[in-house]
């Protein structure tokens, strides 16, 4: 018995080391796991540290390089107000009494002079009365805007710019492609020649809206709200993203009195990132949750935003805009500058193109465009005159209407006569 129980002892205590050491070197696998699943936790933590690290430093880079650009960009913009106002005088026909010595190359720099540019030396026998030398003048003026980017947008906002994604399309034909009328526009896509906007796209012509992009699939930025184009500002971008197509307006250089719209690409308008400005009387009606809102967003220029345009395009904008609020130009002129009103304005995000628009304008395929307002006026009331000629035709006619009255009146007379006989 004693040897029985020793044996079944010995082959338990066996049993148990054998699964002791099972479980050991099953714990061993475990904690080598864990210790490569360390490692590589390690690793990514060390490269998102590394990638924080960059972004930082980026950041900080883009942060001091606005800080250094201030005075920079304050000079530019005094050089480019010096340029256009030597501009006013040559289109009045005056020139200034004492002009620096070579000015226009002074102001422009080396990488943006034209060589076709005269000092203004040499253009001062171009003004004169006579009708040739004058058309010259005006050449060179033009050809002296041309060469200078002078309603180029802001730093900060072209930074907001290049931060978005590139679009990298294939697109149809070389640079902005095929540019087409209003009126091929609208036999294919719909819309009224009057408007700049519809439902379906957006078209704008860039002389009045220079913050918009000059190449196909690039972004930028939308002069929204101006009477003459009937748009609502308020009502893009300001409850979230609008998407649409946008077609941009510019010189046919064949004919510059000609406007030649060129297909863009789909856009996504929205209210941009907030600069720094005062609390416009357009917004003075928000509520709480609004004002939240608009400390992140911007709906209008900022005053500094709106002085870096031209004067002359400032005057133009403000004549076509002041009926909107019932003053003067010179008045919304003023309140610009005091930022009591502001120019609205939109981000325009390139999203897309749309290949098959840009065909159908090409071949002028208008076998898909929306209907009128008048069109669809006309069929509205096509289909009630449809309408009451079923109701009427299920009506009974006037002379079954007659022969039932007249059935009735002898049925009438017999029951008549019938009580008569009876009485």
């Amino acid at each position: 018995m004693m040897e029985a129980f020793v044996t079944e002892t010995i082959r338990m205590w066996g049993e148990r080391a054998t699964t002791a050491e099972t479980e050991r070197d099953s714990l061993k696998k475990e904690t080598g796991k864990l210790k490569d699943e360390r490692a590589t936790l390690q690793k990514k933590v060390e490269e998102l540290t590394r990638t924080v690290d960059r972004l930082t430093s980026d950041l900080e880079d883009t942060r001091r390089r606005l800080e250094n650009s201030e005075t920079e960009k304050e000079t530019q913009q005094k050089q480019v107000k010096d340029l256009l106002q030597e501009i006013e005088r040559l289109k009045s026909g005056s020139l200034p009494h004492n002009p620096p010595p070579n000015r226009v190359n002074q102001d422009v720099g080396p990488s943006r002079t034209n060589p076709e540019v005269k000092v203004e030396e040499d253009v001062k026998p171009l003004i004169s009365q006579t009708p040739t030398e004058e058309l010259a003048a005006a050449s060179l003026i033009s050809k002296f805007e041309a060469s200078v980017d002078i309603n180029a947008i802001p730093e900060h906002r072209q930074i907001t710019l290049d931060l978005l994604p590139t679009i990298s399309l294939s697109l149809p034909d070389e640079g902005l492609g095929q540019g087409f009328s209003r009126p091929d526009i609208m036999s294919v896509l719909g819309g009224n020649s009057v408007q700049a906007t519809n439902a379906e796209y957006f078209a704008f012509k860039h002389s009045s809206n220079p913050w918009l992009p000059k190449a196909r699939l690039g972004h930028g930025y939308a002069f929204v709200g101006l009477p003459g184009s009937k748009l609502r500002d308020d009502l893009i971008g300001v409850d979230g993203p609008l998407v649409r197509p946008l077609f941009v307006g510019f010189q046919k250089p064949e004919d510059p009195s000609r406007t030649g719209y060129h297909y863009m690409g789909t856009y996504e308008f929205s209210l941009p990132s907030l600069y720094p400005q005062p609390k416009l009387e357009d917004d003075a009606a928000m509520d709480g949750a609004d004002e939240q809102e608009e400390q992140l967003e911007q709906r209008f220029l900022a005053p500094e935003e709106w002085e870096t345009l031209t004067e002359s395009f400032r005057n133009e904008y403000t004549k076509m805009a002041s009926p909107r609020y019932g003053i003067s130009p010179t008045q919304l002129a003023h309140e610009y500058v005091a930022g009591l009103k502001g120019c609205p304005f939109r981000l325009a995000k390139c999203t897309g193109y749309d290949n098959e628009i840009y065909q159908r304008l090409k071949s002028r395929d208008t076998s898909r465009r929306p209907q009128t307002a008048k069109q669809k006026a006309q069929e509205s009331s096509s289909q009630a005159a449809k309408r009451k000629r079923e109701h009427d035709d299920s009506l009974p006619s006037r002379s079954s209407k007659r022969l039932q009255d007249a059935g009735l009146g002898r049925m009438k007379e017999e029951e008549q006569e019938m009580d008569i006989e009876r009485t």
